[in-house]
């Protein structure tokens, strides 16, 4: 897809904030612009349709919160907890068991297939509204991205960014839950989950986006990361503006040398061409990995259990600290690192043995 056509199909940001709701504009404004097959048009149509259905359900729950009703569930999972808010903590329950929980695992948990029905008696209705907007919004991240596969396998050229395109269409089709694919996506999510959390649950300041399918096959970024706490050559405040400055990530589970130089070639040459679409505020690409070693244990131990928090929360204290220094590398200086991992998992990051990757 040219840029132009990029920056049209992106045009949509349906959840700004907790306070407001901006309805989606994607079907006009693409659909007008670009000539699409009469099939593919009738399924972006069927598909936007359906985000529109879960605009409704959004805006029905906000109003259900704020009278202490209920929530709905928009589609339930396999997995559900009850959520009481007891002595200044969240407590999931299930089947006789309690754990403790917190904001951050709560609205991450949707990646893997978990629920939480909430106690609105109980619960902050703050807390309740963003677990809302939380599940709109990954619905609707969903629904988009098999937007945009449609539109790119309709009118895309490039023969390999197509057979990119081609292989999310298939898994798309499967519907396989996140779990139960590849470990790549499977790391990936967790990555970003532990990011998230981070922030939800303990104020990084940094605000960390997950890339659409688009930027995943063309400008090879899987995450967007922007710092929020100090002027860093940009306006404080205007992380999620166009005037804001941030870092693409590239995450991968490759870990030995000629591997590693292949992907930073990759990199590279999106940067040298130059990121298309909306990214033009990404001026850098971080090349992210992680043992594969550290994955496999840390889901293995969450498939026994299934319980709150993820295949994250069992990550050992290595894969932590290797992940966030990489994460947050070019983003904060050695010290800022330092003295983020010490407060955030009370170690000395220099005393961490990690297994070694290039």
């Amino acid at each position: 897809m040219r840029p132009e056509h990029r920056r049209i199909v992106r045009e949509e940001k349906p959840l700004a904030d907790t306070n407001k709701i901006t309805d989606t504009v994607f079907l006009e404004k693409t659909l007008s612009t670009i000539e699409l097959g009469s099939e593919v048009q009738g399924k972006v149509s069927e598909l936007q349709e359906e985000k529109q259905r879960v605009m409704d359900w959004l805006r029905e729950q906000l109003t259900r919160v704020k009278r202490g009703e209920q929530i709905e569930l928009i589609e339930p999972n396999s997995k559900s907890f009850t959520i009481e808010y007891r002595d200044g903590s969240y407590i999931a329950k299930n089947s006789g068991q309690e754990f403790y929980v917190s904001l951050g695992e709560m609205l991450t948990d949707v990646s893997w297939g978990i629920d939480y029905d909430l106690d609105t008696e109980s619960v902050p209705q703050d807390v309740a509204k963003q677990y809302v907007l939380s599940r709109a919004k990954a619905r609707l991240s969903t629904l988009l991205n098999k937007q945009l596969v449609l539109i790119e396998l309709d009118i895309n050229e490039d023969g390999k960014q197509l057979n990119s395109f081609q292989a999310i269409y298939e898994r798309q089709l499967e519907g396989r839950e996140l779990i139960a694919q590849d470990k790549g996506f499977i790391a990936e999510q967790m990555t970003f989950n532990l990011m998230s959390k981070m922030i939800l649950d303990h104020g990084l300041p940094i605000s960390i986006e997950e890339a659409d399918v688009y930027d995943d096959v063309v400008n090879k970024i899987d995450y967007v990361i922007s710092r929020k706490d100090r002027d860093r050559g940009i306006r404080i405040g205007l992380e999620d503006s166009d005037e804001a400055e941030s870092v693409g990530v590239q995450f991968t589970l490759m870990f030995r040398k000629a591997s590693m130089l292949g992907k930073r070639e990759t990199v590279l040459q999106v940067l040298r061409r130059g990121i298309y679409g909306e990214r033009k505020n990404t001026k850098d690409i971080a090349l992210v990995n992680v043992h594969p070693a550290y994955i496999k244990r840390a889901v293995n131990k969450w498939k026994k259990e299934k319980g709150p928090g993820g295949p994250d929360a069992h990550l050992e204290m290595a894969a932590k600290v290797d992940l966030v220094q990489k994460m947050l590398q070019g983003v904060f200086s050695d010290e800022e690192i330092d003295e983020i991992i010490k407060n955030t998992f009370d170690v000395d990051r220099h005393k961490i043995k990690i297994r070694k990757t290039y």
